[in-house]
C-alpha cells in the first residue's frame, strides 16, 4: 500500500515502494480540465523540473526536484498532445509534421520543449518539457543545495572574475539534467558587472543579470548557425563570451577565441568525465586540435547523484589542463577538487593549481595573497548565507568585492 509522505497545495506525494514516488494532483482539482489546462497545472508547480508525455495510454511522468522521476494521475489523449505540440510550433514559427517529425521550441514562460511525432516515435506523439526557472538560481542557492562547498565557490568566484586581470576559460560538463546550465548561470554573477557579455545559444536558457548583455540565438534553416553566430561575436568586441552548449564545429571557433586573447569564455558540454570531455572536444564533430587545449583553464564536472531515496546535483570534480598539450596525445589534467561519497561533496585535493599561479602573476600578487583572497571570499559567502541576503544584496556584495579581493 502506498505511503502518503507529503502534501502541498493540491499535490499529494506517495511512496509506492522504497525510493519510488507517485505524484497525485487532487482529483477534484482536475475535474473538467483537459489537454493544455492539465499540462499548465503541472507546470505551475515550481518543484517540478521536467514533464514527459509518452502516449495517451500512459500517465504523464514528471521529474520532481525532491523525489526524482514520478508517475502522475494525469493523462491526455493523442489528439490533445498533437494540438498542444502544433500550437507551440506555430508560436515558435516552426513546423512539425510527419515529414518533419521533430521539434525543439520554447513555451511562453521560457520552458524548453522537445517533441516528436510518428513515424519518428513509433508509439505516437511524445513531448518533454524542461521547466524554466522563474527565479534565477544564484550561488547562495547552490551552496544551500549542497551543489558545492563555500571553498569551491570562493575559488570559482576568483577564477571567473580573475581579479579583473586574468579570468579563467571554463567548460561546465556533465550529463543531461545534471545542472550544467544552472551552475554556469549562477557563477556568471561573478563576472564584473560592467563587462560586455555576449551569449550564444541554440535555445535561450541563460538568465544573466548583467546590464551590458547581448543575447544571440540560432535561427533554424538560416545562416544564423551556432558557428556563424560565434564567429560574428568575435567582431562585436566582447569582454566575455558564453556559449549555452558546445556541440559541433563552433568548438573550434570558441577555442580559437580562448587562444587569441578572449579570456573568461564559458560554455557547457555533454560528457560524463573530464577525460571524456577532452575526448569529445578533440574528436569529430568538434575536432579541436589538441594544441589548442592550452587555452582552456578549468573543467567543472557536474553529476546527478541518486543515493537511496535522495537525489542530488553535485559538482564532482574541478580539473585543469596540466602542461602545454601537443602532438596526438590528450594532455594530463590536475584534479583540484574531487567528489568524496562519504561527505557527499567535493573536497580539495591539495594538488598545486596552475590557474592560481596565472591569476596571481597577472595581478601582480603572490600566490599566498591569492589564497588570502579566497579565504576572505569564503567568509563573505558564509556571512551572506547566515544573513539570508536576497539577490540584489548578493549582487551588491560581489560588485563591491570584485577586483579588489577585499
Amino acid at each position: 500500500m502506498a505511503n502518503h509522505i507529503e502534501t502541498y497545495g493540491h499535490v499529494h506525494i506517495f511512496e509506492v515502494i522504497s525510493g519510488h514516488y507517485f505524484y497525485q494532483i487532487a482529483p477534484d482539482y482536475l475535474e473538467g480540465k483537459k489537454g493544455t489546462d492539465l499540462i499548465d497545472i503541472i507546470l505551475s508547480d515550481d518543484t517540478v523540473e521536467e514533464v514527459m508525455y509518452i502516449g495517451e495510454s500512459k500517465p504523464i511522468k514528471i521529474y520532481h526536484g525532491k523525489y526524482g522521476m514520478c508517475n502522475t494521475n494525469v493523462q491526455i489523449s493523442e489528439n490533445e498532445a498533437q494540438i498542444f505540440i502544433a500550437d507551440v510550433a506555430v508560436r515558435n514559427n516552426k513546423i512539425i509534421n510527419h515529414s518533419e517529425p521533430m521539434l525543439d521550441a520554447t513555451l511562453a514562460d521560457g520552458s524548453r520543449l522537445n517533441a516528436t511525432l510518428s513515424p519518428a516515435s513509433v508509439d505516437g506523439s511524445t513531448f518533454t518539457i524542461r521547466k524554466f526557472k522563474s527565479r534565477v538560481i544564484n550561488i547562495l542557492d547552490l551552496l544551500n543545495y549542497g551543489t558545492l562547498t563555500v571553498e569551491m565557490a570562493a575559488f570559482l568566484w576568483t577564477c571567473v572574475e580573475g581579479l579583473n586581470m586574468k579570468p579563467a576559460n571554463i567548460i561546465f560538463s556533465g550529463g543531461t539534467g545534471s545542472g550544467k546550465t544552472t551552475n554556469l548561470n549562477a557563477l556568471s554573477m561573478f563576472i564584473p558587472f560592467d563587462s560586455r557579455i555576449i551569449t550564444i545559444e541554440d535555445t535561450p536558457e541563460l538568465q544573466l543579470v548583467h546590464e551590458h548583455l547581448v543575447r544571440l540565438t540560432v535561427v533554424p534553416n538560416t545562416d544564423a548557425t551556432m558557428e556563424r553566430l560565434l564567429t560574428n561575436t568575435l567582431r562585436m568586441r566582447p569582454d566575455r563570451i558564453v556559449v549555452g552548449e558546445v556541440r559541433s564545429e563552433e568548438a573550434k571557433t570558441l577555442f580559437t577565441a580562448m587562444n587569441t586573447g578572449h579570456e573568461g569564455c564559458m560554455g557547457t558540454l555533454h560528457a560524463n568525465t573530464t577525460q571524456e570531455t577532452l575526448t569529445r572536444i578533440t574528436e569529430d564533430p568538434m575536432a579541436v586540435p589538441i594544441s589548442m587545449l592550452s587555452g582552456l583553464d578549468l573543467i567543472v564536472m557536474q553529476q546527478r547523484i541518486i543515493s537511496g531515496k535522495n537525489h542530488y546535483r553535485r559538482i564532482t570534480e574541478i580539473s585543469e589542463i596540466a602542461g602545454t598539450p601537443s602532438g596526438k596525445t590528450l594532455p594530463k589534467f590536475n584534479i583540484l577538487f574531487k567528489y568524496n561519497a562519504s561527505k557527499n561533496t567535493a573536497v580539495k585535493t591539495g594538488v598545486p593549481s596552475r590557474i592560481r599561479e596565472k591569476i596571481s602573476k597577472a595581478s601582480g600578487i603572490l600566490p599566498k595573497q591569492f589564497d588570502e583572497i579566497i579565504k576572505r571570499r569564503e567568509s563573505l559567502l558564509r556571512q551572506a548565507m547566515d544573513k539570508k541576503i536576497d539577490q540584489k544584496q548578493l549582487l551588491n556584495m560581489i560588485v563591491n568585492h570584485n577586483g579588489t579581493g577585499a
